[in-house]
């Protein structure tokens, strides 16, 4: 896909998509939201949105309520928002009880445990919110013409 010119003052789109709570799922919500996003392979930032969106849809995956036995298969929302301004992604799960922490390193130095800090690291913008209804929404920004400072710092949480 070729990198495209970012929208005008009055240009915005945004898109939604529904996938399955499972881990199959993630490389399909991963590549939703890089096309959604319009970054080209060339595009400086289009690794960081790749790494940020495969751990925000991991852990939505990991961390949400997952259903009984005799209630509908979980799923989770993805939205990607592009307007002059850069993408906003946001990954709403089905509820859970745990909160994004960002964790510097494990306590047994495991390979899990890092998404939250990358998201951090990589994004320009990043928060969460719950819902009304117990979801948790994480989101995270990507600005146009703007490197971000801190990408380095990913480095060292690896």
């Amino acid at each position: 896909m070729a990198a495209t010119a970012p929208p005008k003052d009055s240009e915005m789109s945004q898109v939604s998509e529904s996938f399955a709570s499972d881990p199959a799922q993630v490389g399909a919500a991963r590549k939703f939201i890089v096309e959604a996003a319009g970054l080209g392979s060339d595009d400086a930032r289009a690794y960081d949105l790749r790494v940020c969106a495969s751990e925000a849809v991991t852990n939505a995956v990991l961390h949400a309520r997952k259903p009984g036995p005799d209630d509908p298969p979980s799923s989770l929302v993805v939205s990607v928002k592009t307007d002059r301004r850069g993408v906003t992604v946001t990954v709403t799960d089905g509820g859970g009880v745990t909160t994004p922490t960002i964790r510097r390193k494990n306590p047994d130095d495991r390979e899990n445990g890092r998404g939250v800090a990358l998201i951090e690291a990589l994004a320009d913008r990043w928060g969460f919110e719950r819902t009304t209804t117990g979801c948790t929404r994480v989101w995270f920004e990507f600005h146009n013409g703007r490197a971000n400072p801190d990408a380095s710092a990913a480095a060292t949480l690896r």
